[in-house]
């Protein structure tokens, strides 16, 4: 069995007001065989080059994943961080690089600051690492909605750990588990939690995913109707943040 995906990340309302990018990116790669590698990453809104960070961090990490998978390895916690390293090591070289260009001698590594959410799915296996918010909701059978990603909170409020961060792996967490019975999951940035997430029970809200999940399963599904609802005026009334999505089904 494979699997069909749908992604895409808007630009959030705050932003284009305030005219910055949408820091919002992702990246996903299907296959060799029954393989599948999402990334996302959400930039940093105060950080100047979040939206070249993050870019960097979700095409990096993807392919260091899918690579490895390819080449037989299994989607354990050492091979997800390995690419969560080596994509924050390829941002060190991309700032050492940036400073030795005129206009930006002050360059800093926080400046391309992003978390990451990394999944990879085996024949046997769901594997999800995560530096930083967001939020990953599988499908079991009968409809029943798991949220699987519990990012590790800093011990101050409202600060949120970032892949450029100094202790960016006291913040890592893994979970892996059997993919049998997966039917669908989906992975957001946190512009979406405030409408997918129930605030008190940290729940997911089916309302908000037992129709996207049926709709993703249809002929029509595609990229843009993905756009088209991260867009609407309804969304954008209780968000003003980025927002991305990416739905995978079985095929």
């Amino acid at each position: 069995m494979g699997w069909k995906v749908f992604a895409s990340s808007v630009i959030g309302t705050g932003h284009v007001r305030e005219g910055t990018k949408c820091q919002d990116k992702h990246r996903f790669r299907i296959g060799p065989g029954p393989n599948l590698v999402v990334a996302v990453a959400d930039g940093a809104g105060s950080s100047q080059f979040a939206d070249i960070g993050a870019e960097m961090v979700a095409l990096h990490s993807s392919f260091l994943l899918q690579r490895d998978l390819a080449n037989g390895e299994a989607p354990g916690c050492a091979v997800l961080q390995r690419a969560f390293t080596a994509s924050r090591e390829n941002l060190l070289a991309l700032n050492d690089g940036l400073r030795l260009r005129p206009g930006y001698e002050r360059m800093e590594l926080g400046h391309l600051a992003c978390t990451l959410i990394l999944l990879a799915v085996s024949k046997d296996t769901l594997a999800i690492a995560q530096v930083g918010d967001g939020t990953v909701v599988a499908q079991r059978p009968g409809g029943h909605l798991e949220r699987f990603s519990n990012p590790r909170t800093s011990e101050y409020v409202n600060e949120t750990v970032f892949v450029t961060s100094e202790n960016y792996l006291e913040a890592f967490t893994f979970r892996s588990l059997p993919c049998e019975g997966l039917g669908a999951f989906a992975i957001m940035t946190d512009g979406l939690e405030s409408l997918a997430i129930n605030y008190r029970t940290r729940e997911p809200e089916r309302a908000f995913f037992d129709p996207l999940f049926e709709f993703a399963r249809t002929a029509s599904a595609d990229d843009a109707f993905l756009q088209h609802l991260l867009d609407r005026e309804e969304i954008n009334e209780r968000t003003n943040d980025d927002k991305t999505l990416v739905i995978a089904t079985r095929t």
